[in-house]
């Protein structure tokens, strides 16, 4: 069992084989100014992507929340977007999966707001640190307050846990070797730069259930569950989430340029499985790190789980981040012992891994395309297929098409257009190298409704759909919703 595997492991620290002097290693804590942030901050449901309706639905079922509540936090809400500037481009640019598909380096805006909360011991310094004006220093302050003292009979019962369980986790995590196993991400990931000595780990009240961890740069965000915290074995568990932090904070340091090629290289060859899910790639992996080659390694006798990593029923592939990250942990057996491993030599066999589990299909490369056609057929194209990080042209803007290509030639190309604007999509294909060998192609095609695709050297594939009518375009995207693999040949309606 796990006790037996952790007296193994501190006979080993107390001979000596430790992570050395020098090593990074991991701090637990759970600051209270932290963990109040966390709770509203979650409770606030300021965008989807960065916090969970169970953090409200669960006080809604303690408290009741009055009309005064909602309208605190709806004002708090409204803020934290604002300061996010998650719409800004500069932004976008950065959460774009064709700028890195593995996570950035850069602290985005709404990072920096959290960080600010975990850096410092009071609501006060952290809103002085964040140089917020005095509105809005008013607002955060106000509705921090506002919900201490509504929890305040509450409080100290749900958040009773997360001491010992950090006290517990400060002497397995030491056990474990922490720092050895992060010395060896850093020469997996060809790290040459200089890390903090100790990452903090900052435990913080979760609601039941599995709730997914976070970093914010170097801090680790562990939110910790009373029905989650109670046993050596839960302990455990949450190391694992720890270390999948640590080790994709780590992953951010390496250039960007790096990042970027290895995150196009997967999404040329595989495209984007779940658009629901677009950090599927990094989490598959930091699930092998942390899960396999870090947690079962040292703790052999851990009870096993039969998934690695919770089904999400709300994804078109729920199992996808499990299998893939199955996959990964016996490709990184492989090459984790190779200083600089991660890419290309990692990276390269994902992609096999990938199309083995997930054999690419034309819908997979939708959301992250370069979308070029007429206003009509890119409504039909934006309602058959979720974008997530799509670059849509208009088809009377040849040159920003032109440049679209350019910048991200990496990218899947799909050109939707009826046959009364097909003039200046024949103007687009010219832009291509393959142009001259296919146009052919497109002659014997012109009096028909079809769909056709190529690959341009070096680059993504294009998809071309021409339709006589709008009719005729909404046939030919059911046909491609329905491909199980590329097409070879034109698809053409009778």
């Amino acid at each position: 069992m796990a006790k037996r595997a952790v007296w193994v492991l501190a006979f080993l620290a107390a001979v000596g084989m430790g992570s050395g002097a020098f090593a990074t290693d991991l701090r637990f804590d759970s600051g209270k100014s932290a963990n109040l942030f966390w709770m509203v901050d979650q409770i606030s449901q300021w965008d989807s992507r960065y916090t969970s309706p169970s953090y409200r639905d669960y006080w809604k079922g303690k408290l009741e929340f009055t009309d005064e509540d909602y309208a605190v936090l709806d004002q708090y809400a409204r803020l934290r977007r604002k300061l996010a500037r998650l719409d800004q481009s500069e932004v976008k640019r950065e959460t774009s999966p064709w700028v890195s598909l593995f996570g950035g380096g850069k602290l985005l805006p709404h990072e920096k707001f959290a960080l600010a909360f975990l850096e410092t011991t009071t609501v006060n310094d952290a809103a002085a640190l964040l140089k917020l004006s005095k509105q809005e220093q008013d607002i955060v302050i106000g509705t921090l307050l506002h919900f201490a003292r509504k929890m305040k009979d509450e409080y100290a019962v749900e958040t009773g846990h997360l001491v010992a369980f950090a006290q517990k986790a400060n002497i397995l995590i030491t056990l474990a070797d922490a720092g050895g196993f992060i010395g060896q991400l850093r020469s997996f990931y060809g790290i040459k730069g200089a890390i903090p000595e100790t990452i903090p780990v900052d435990v913080l009240w979760a609601p039941p259930g599995f709730n997914r961890p976070a970093h914010m740069d170097y801090h680790v965000i562990l939110p910790v569950s009373v029905d989650h915290a109670q046993t050596d074995e839960a302990v455990l568990q949450h190391l694992s989430l720890a270390m999948q932090e640590v080790s994709q904070y780590l992953l951010t340091k390496l250039p960007a340029e790096t990042l970027s090629r290895a995150g196009a290289l997967l999404l040329q060859e595989c495209g984007m499985v779940n658009p629901g899910n677009p950090f599927m790639i990094r989490q598959a992996l930091q699930v092998a790190v942390g899960e396999v080659l870090f947690l079962r390694e040292r703790f052999p006798d851990l009870p096993a789980s039969p998934v690695l990593s919770p089904w999400d029923p709300q994804l078109d592939y729920p199992f996808a981040v499990d299998e893939l990250a199955r996959g990964y942990a016996a490709v990184l057996k492989d090459t984790f012992s190779q200083p600089g491993g991660f890419y290309p030599a990692f990276v390269t066999r994902a992609v096999d891994v990938q199309k083995g589990l997930l054999p690419p299909r034309p819908r997979f490369f939708t959301s992250t395309a370069i979308l070029f056609g007429d206003k009509e057929s890119r409504a039909l194209f934006n309602g058959m297929f979720a974008a997530v990080d799509r670059v849509e042209v208009d088809i009377d803007s040849v040159r920003d098409f032109e440049s679209a290509v350019d910048t991200t030639p990496g990218r899947a190309v799909f050109i939707v257009v009826t046959a009364k604007l097909e003039g200046n999509m024949y103007n687009a294909l010219k832009k291509f190298k393959q142009w001259g060998k296919i146009s052919g192609t497109f002659r014997a095609l012109r009096n028909t409704s079809f769909l056709t695709t190529f690959r341009e050297p070096g680059a993504g594939m294009v998809y071309v759909i021409r339709g006589t009518d709008l009719d005729a375009i909404r046939q030919l995207l059911l046909r491609l919703y329905r491909m199980e693999e590329i097409p070879a040949v034109p698809v053409t309606l009778n």
